[in-house]
């Protein structure tokens, strides 16, 4: 048992002294903000807070409560005040401030819409402060404090976790009133300062410099550590004052005159670089003469070390950067004169172009690469040679020698960083001859035009720092490759090998023979031409030991792909494989077959697999099996990942055949690896929608998976299988879910949950009413676990998702129904869903019916309506049955706004965030409306239900409907107009109306009391909920992770779904206790009318008494027997009796009831009351008391005879007011005696369904907590 907490009487903070008054009221909500507005008892109201209460309860349906996150509130505090949170929660002030309303003026005013996601809304807080709500995310605009170490709200606005609709179960609230609630991220109001997000003022690196790029003004800080010109400019935009126009004059100049014919090619780009290194330096001259010191002194004071600023090297790269286009084409220039020359003197000789074409097919095992090498090892430098090549193709776009001095830097890195196989952190030695000859591989394949210009570019115009500094040093390469030496040496090496392919004709001659023989044998493959082959084979083969075994072109390898000719067969068609594997068998040892794959990691078996030759897979595993290997090497070979991170068994929906044919690749295969994408290879056949065979495919898969988790001692986890987007295998199947579920069951299978939502929210059932899986759904509707309830985090349910066919459409509306609506005398009828019609700026609510006939045919209705026809619906019945159970629609429909109406103009602005969790908590309401409705016997079959929901003109035959129900009303009420009532009669009407009264009341209160303990019940469930997840985690620090599992399974379960019974259960209470409350005040009505009946009769009684008294004074005997002072006597005497006679129509009858008066008549809603009110006392006799006084200043001047006869028209006209009355209490007792029968029948029938309801719901609920409670034991035990 908790203790209970003491609270200061006023504000409800904790006593810091025992002499406060102290009050103890537990249960407690846990979130501090949610308990002290909605469970803070009334007595200790304070002014502001009841200014706080009446606002909600006025505006419940506009405003929003927005609701940090719980623990922030428990365990944080105000950075500002330093006040805990859990204290400012019971703040008025701190309230105020988390209350929002629309603000009057800066809304569209156009009633009743909501907003889309780009329209923000502006509200106000009760305190007077405004902040702005878009989408998801909420600006604070003012009267917030602020902190200057923190971005601003515009920069980092708080964020709306979710939303929620509040139940009330407060007195002091509207009862059965939701607010919306928006949960955010932190507290609007203070500066928590234990959040887990840490705001760190930005401000500009001094770490870093960076250096101005060609293609981008700002290279970033990381690349390079000097600054651009550019930027300083930007940064300082006095410089630009001081040089500006100097230098745009300089580059302007700058232009370049045609050589002299007789000018060499070294003449002409000498002249090119003194002209450059001309414009440079006056450059320079220009900033040193412009600048002033001190600006330059600011400028350095931003670099931590100043002496290694140099200003030299960033005008340089902006002098370059101006002119490179011109320069880069008198290059060229140059170049194609020289070409022209050489071309003139050296026929024979070829040109780079050229000499690119003809090493085409050049591999890697031909460049002279030494012989030490094994198969992997080659595969590893392979891919880094293409890695390389991509590299080196930058030249052809980098148009700064900053960019150029990059690439090479990078390819180098590139070559020489190769990590050796098995050893961590272990490079390849490769040494300047192996670098070169790799490097000749790379120059061919990258085909970088004009490559020598290039080179020379580099030499001549890069910015000449001192030896070994770091002015072109680049983030991510070693420091040995960062110095100006290092960088020299490389260009010289990529010189060296373009002038060997330019100059060693004879080197070149042999390198060219091997690429035509490559090219030969991959176009002999690619044609499969086993003719063909036969012969090349019997030529070469022969001839295979007249070179090294390495350097023949079956060793080959495509420097593109990585494929090997072994590779490339194993794509080709069966026979044509089948004739190379002979051919080679005796060349390619088994350590090659395993050893060999490509650059994206493809095996030989994965390539057989993906070419989808059968014949091809097969030989390849035969042979793998046939050998000596054993299953940790073949299990090793059949999960090595490629660069996807898929192996084997990702790959065997291309020939799912091959578990059938090798069973044992299953037991081999890690059916829990997942690749890149989060798919397991279970996953990825279950992917493959187009197979011709899925149905056999996946069931073929799934027992190979299977029969692996019992190979292992494991039960298959259901679980692992789930991609990175959150969907299972039942997300993902696309046919036979019926199949696919047997077997699981039969095998034990952990974790199954046929509701589990992906990372977008979306059940399976979703996903497949998306997707038109008509079969699947037949068979999750079939299984009790599924709900149909579920939504995503946008609340859309599954008839958001539904595609409009019957196959689809019709059974899940068949189950919905039939967990849902009750079925009585053979008809159903409930909404469904709802559409928002832009045109009309309103919601239209799909409504559907149905008719049950014999031989199991169904015929369905339905038909969207507005919310106003609900409310004419609501309105017609109770216009029909005056005194029947029907509910009012302000009741039923209190939460809903009203197009149109509100206390401000505009009030029903909402935001995107509620639009629908409102919609949908509308459809909720009215469907337990037709709940009440299928079991009122008077209502379900009645005709003007089926017109709602069959004629599509319903709203527009309004009059009629009203004039049709008038008349019908009138003809039931004059069944009785010869009822006469005797005093004993109407005693015990009024007897038994009473008695009904106060049992009803006593109903609504249990009613009440029944929801506010389910509604605080449901509430204090979440908080536990909520509990268990923050509390057990923290108490098992050191406990084996599996244990944070188990918790992690059952928060899952028990969040989405043990709230949900409890939920649905309470509205049927608050939906009771608002009907019989509308019965008791409609018997109050009548209880009214029999007052009136009462005062009536009396007066009926008094005027016969009277007319028998004035008869016989009238009879001449008596007359003439009177003396005038006997006359005057008898006068007065009328006199008096007439007051006391009217008098007495104030007398109430014991225990009789009268209802509140308004302007209109009496409030047929007014609360029950077992005496009158002294108010409606003394209104009553002054208006007898004025009567009276009238009737006696005419009866003074009135004769015997103009007295008897107004007597007799007043027996009239009483006689007439007495049977009207009595008509009318015949007809209210009447139907009050069928209704409180139907009453009874009702609530029988409808605690029933819903009990029944909650009890289907608990059960479904519980089975899937016993799945993931198994799920949970099962990973301890393991």
């Amino acid at each position: 048992m908790l203790s209970p907490v003491k609270f200061d009487k006023v504000s409800h903070t904790k006593a810091a002294s025992p002499r406060l008054s102290t009050l103890t009221h537990l249960p407690l909500l846990r979130n501090p903000l949610l308990n002290n507005i909605f469970n803070n008892p009334p007595r200790h109201h304070s002014t502001k807070f009841k200014a706080i209460v009446a606002s909600l309860s006025e505006l419940h349906a506009q405003c929003i409560v927005l609701v940090p996150p719980t623990e922030t509130l428990i365990h944080s505090r105000d950075s500002i005040s330093g006040k805990p949170y859990h204290e400012l929660s019971y703040n008025e002030d701190f309230i105020s401030s988390h209350i929002a309303r629309p603000s009057p003026v800066a809304n569209d005013p156009t009633p009743g819409r909501f907003t889309s996601a780009t329209s923000p809304l502006s509200y106000t807080t009760l305190n007077g402060k405004t902040i702005l709500v878009k989408g998801d995310r909420i600006f604070k605009l003012s009267g917030f404090r602020v902190d200057a170490s923190r971005p601003s709200s515009l920069e980092d606005p708080v964020l709306v976790t979710h939303v929620d609709l509040f139940p009330n179960f407060a007195g002091y609230f509207p009862m059965g009133a939701l607010f919306q609630v928006m949960h955010i991220s932190e507290p609007l109001d203070g500066i928590p300062v234990n959040l887990k997000r840490v705001y760190v003022k930005q401000t500009i690196s001094e770490s870093t410099v960076t250096v101005k790029s060609p293609t981008s003004s700002l290279r970033k800080s990381t690349d390079i550590s000097i600054e651009s010109f550019e930027t300083i400019l930007r940064r300082y935009p006095l410089i630009t004052k001081f040089v500006g126009k100097e230098y745009t004059s300089l580059f302007e100049k700058f232009t370049l005159k045609p050589p002299m014919p007789e000018d060499t090619e070294a003449m002409c780009v000498a002249q090119l670089e003194k002209k450059f290194l001309t414009t440079y330096n006056q450059a320079c001259y220009i900033f040193n003469q412009k600048v002033p010191v001190s600006l330059l002194r600011e400028v350095v004071r931003e670099f931590p070390d100043p002496s290694n600023v140099d200003f030299n090297a960033v005008i340089h790269d902006y002098v370059e950067t101006n002119m490179y286009d011109r320069i880069w084409a008198a290059l060229l220039w140059i170049d194609g004169k020289a070409q022209v020359e050489l071309d003139g003197s050296q026929t024979d000789g070829l040109c780079l172009p050229e000499i690119y074409e003809s090493l085409a097919s050049l591999t890697l095992n031909q460049v002279g690469l030494p012989s030490g090498f094994t198969t992997t090892e080659i595969n590893s430098i392979s891919k880094h040679v293409r890695l390389a090549i991509e590299t080196f193709r930058g030249l052809s776009w980098a148009n700064s020698s900053d960019l150029k001095r990059k690439v090479l830097l990078k390819t180098f890195h590139i070559l020489t960083t190769i990590p050796a196989l098995g050893v961590k952190d272990r490079k390849l030695v490769i040494d300047a001859d192996t670098l070169v000859s790799i490097l000749h591989l790379v120059v061919v394949h990258s085909r970088v035009p004009h490559l020598p210009v290039h080179i020379t570019y580099l030499r001549q115009f890069s910015y000449k720092a001192a030896p070994n500094t770091a002015v072109y040093s680049f983030s991510g390469f070693p420091d040995d490759l960062n110095s100006a030496g290092m960088f020299s040496y490389v260009l010289s090496t990529v010189e060296a090998v373009v002038y060997h392919l330019l100059t060693d004709s004879e080197h070149l001659l042999l390198l060219q023979q091997c690429s035509a023989r490559n090219r030969e044998l991959w176009n002999l493959i690619e044609s499969q031409d086993q003719q063909a082959l036969a012969v090349y084979m019997e030529r070469e083969i022969p001839a295979v030991s007249a070179v090294p075994f390495s350097e023949h072109a079956l060793w080959s390898r495509d420097v593109e792909l990585g494929d090997s000719c072994l590779m490339k067969a194993v794509q080709a068609n069966a026979g044509f494989f089948r004739a190379f594997f002979d051919h080679t068998e005796t060349l390619f040892m088994l350590e090659d077959l395993l050893a060999d794959e490509n650059h994206e990691g493809t095996t030989l078996v994965v390539a057989a697999l993906r070419s989808e030759c059968t014949e091809n897979v097969d030989l390849m595993v035969q042979t793998l099996f046939a050998s000596d290997l054993t299953s940790a090497e073949l299990s090793l070979y059949f999960n090595r990942h490629d660069q996807y991170n898929r192996h084997v068994g990702h790959y065997l929906f291309h020939d799912y055949q091959l578990l059938e044919s090798f069973p044992e690749i299953g037991d081999l295969l890690d059916w829990e690896d997942k690749d890149i994408n989060g798919s397991t290879a279970l996953v990825a056949i279950f992917r493959s929608y187009d197979h011709h065979h899925y149905l056999r495919m996946i069931e073929s898969a799934l027992h190979s998976c299977l029969h692996w988790y019992s190979s292992q001692g494991k039960v298959f986890d259901y679980s692992k299988h789930v991609d990175d987007r959150g969907n299972t295998l039942v997300h993902i199947v696309q046919d036979d879910l019926s199949g696919i579920l047997r077997i699981l069951r039969e095998s034990n299978a952990l974790g199954i949950d046929l509701n589990q939502k992906n990372h977008k929210s979306l059940t399976p059932l979703m996903i497949y009413a998306k997707y038109n899986r008509a079969a699947n759904i037949g068979t999750l509707l079939k299984d009790d676990r599924i709900s149909i309830k579920e939504s995503n985090r946008d609340h859309w349910n599954i008839f958001d998702y539904i595609v409009k066919t019957p196959e689809i459409e019709m059974p899940i509306t068949a189950r919905w129904f039939e967990t849902n609506v009750p079925k009585v005398h053979s008809r159903q009828i409930g909404v469904l869903n709802g559409r928002y019609d832009t045109t009309n700026n309103e919601w239209k609510l799909l409504t559907k019916g149905a008719i049950h006939e014999k031989a199991h045919t169904t015929m369905w209705y339905s038909k969207y309506n507005q919310e106003s026809t609900f409310r004419l619906l609501m309105d017609l019945f109770r216009r029909e049955f005056v005194c029947g159970l029907v509910m009012s629609p302000d009741e039923v429909l209190q939460n809903f706004p009203v197009k149109g109406g509100g206390p401000s103009a505009n009030g029903n602005v909402m935001p995107l965030l509620f639009k629908k969790i409102r919609v949908d908590r509308l459809i909720d309401q009215l469907n337990k409306w037709f709940v009440f409705i299928s079991f009122n016997e008077l209502l379900m079959e009645h005709e003007l239900l089926w017109e709602f929901v069959i004629l599509p003109d319903f709203p527009d035959m309004r009059e009629s409907l009203e004039a049709r129900i008038d008349e019908k009303v009138a003809n039931g009420i004059d069944i009785y107009k010869d009822r006469v009532f005797l005093v004993q009669e109407i005693n015990a009407v009024e007897v038994f109306l009473t008695c009904s009264c106060l049992e009803l009341s006593k109903q609504a209160k249990f009613f009440e009391r029944l929801y506010r303990v389910a509604t605080f019940s449901f509430l204090k469930h979440r908080d536990l909920l909520a509990s268990e997840s923050e509390l057990i985690p923290e108490s098992l620090v050191g406990v084996p992770f599996v244990l944070t599992q188990l918790q992690d399974t059952l928060d899952g379960v028990n969040k989405r779904d043990l709230c949900s019974p409890q939920c649905q259960l309470k509205e049927y209470m608050l939906l009771f206790k608002q009907l019989v409350e509308e019965l008791a005040g409609k018997m109050h009505v009548s209880l009214k009318r029999i007052n009136e009946w009462w005062a009536v009769h009396r007066l009926i009684t008094a005027n016969n008494k009277e007319l028998l008294r004035l008869e016989g004074l009238m009879k001449p005997e008596i007359a003439l027997s009177v003396s005038p002072r006997e006359e005057e006597e008898e006068d007065a005497d009328d006199n008096a009796t007439v007051f006391t006679t009217l008098s007495s129509e104030s007398a109430l009858m014991p225990g009789s009831l009268m209802p509140q008066e308004t302007a209109h008549g009496f409030d047929e809603t007014a609360p029950l009351s077992d005496t009158p009110t002294s108010v409606q006392v003394e209104t009553h006799l002054s208006k007898v008391a004025s009567t009276a006084s009238a009737l006696l200043f005419f009866v003074k001047i009135e004769s015997k005879h103009d007295k008897y006869k107004r007597l007799l028209v007043t027996r009239s006209t009483l006689t007439t007011t007495i049977m009207a009355l009595n008509k009318r209490i015949a007809f209210d007792q009447a139907s009050f005696g069928t209704e409180l029968r139907n009453l009874k029948a009702m609530r029988e029938g409808v605690m029933r369904f819903a009990m029944t309801q909650f009890a289907q719901e608990s059960v479904r609920v519980q089975k899937c907590r016993l799945g993931g409670l198994r799920e949970s034991l099962e990973k301890l035990r393991g």
